[in-house]
C-alpha cells in the first residue's frame, strides 16, 4: 500500500516537473495529431521525454537523471512483454507508471505505436 502511494507521488512529481520544463522551453508540436489517436496518446504522454519520433530528444530530456532507454527507435531487441511492463510500471523515478493513468488498451496501443518508430 505504501509503495503505491510513493509511486503515485513520484509520478505526479515527475509529471509536474515535465509540464513546468515544457512550458519554460516554449516547445510546441508541429502538427496536432488526430484527437483520440494513438499518436495523440504518445505525443501527450511520452514525447516530452522520448521526442515526437521516439529519438529521445524531447524537451524535458535535460531534466532527467539518465538518458538510457530514451531512444525508442532501437528497442527491437525487447519483446512486447518487456516493453508493456516498462510502460505500465515505469522505470526508476524518471518514467512514471502509466498504469495509474492509461487503460490497458491505451498502453497496448502505445506499445504498437513504439514498434512503428523502430529503425528498419
Amino acid at each position: 500500500m505504501k509503495t503505491n502511494s510513493i509511486r503515485t507521488g513520484i509520478f505526479f512529481l515527475v509529471l509536474a516537473t515535465t509540464m513546468i520544463i515544457s512550458a519554460a522551453c516554449g516547445e510546441s508540436t508541429p502538427a496536432a495529431p488526430a484527437a483520440g489517436s494513438t499518436q495523440e496518446l504518445f505525443t501527450n504522454n511520452c514525447a516530452k521525454c522520448h521526442g515526437l519520433k521516439g529519438l529521445g530528444d524531447g524537451p524535458s530530456v535535460g531534466a532527467l537523471r539518465t538518458q538510457a532507454g530514451l531512444n525508442l527507435t532501437i528497442v527491437a531487441s525487447k519483446n512486447d512483454d518487456e516493453l508493456y511492463k516498462t510502460i505500465s510500471a515505469g522505470k526508476g523515478s524518471d518514467m512514471p507508471p502509466w498504469e495509474l493513468v492509461l487503460t490497458k488498451e491505451q498502453r497496448l496501443d502505445i506499445l504498437k505505436y513504439i514498434r512503428t518508430l523502430a529503425v528498419k
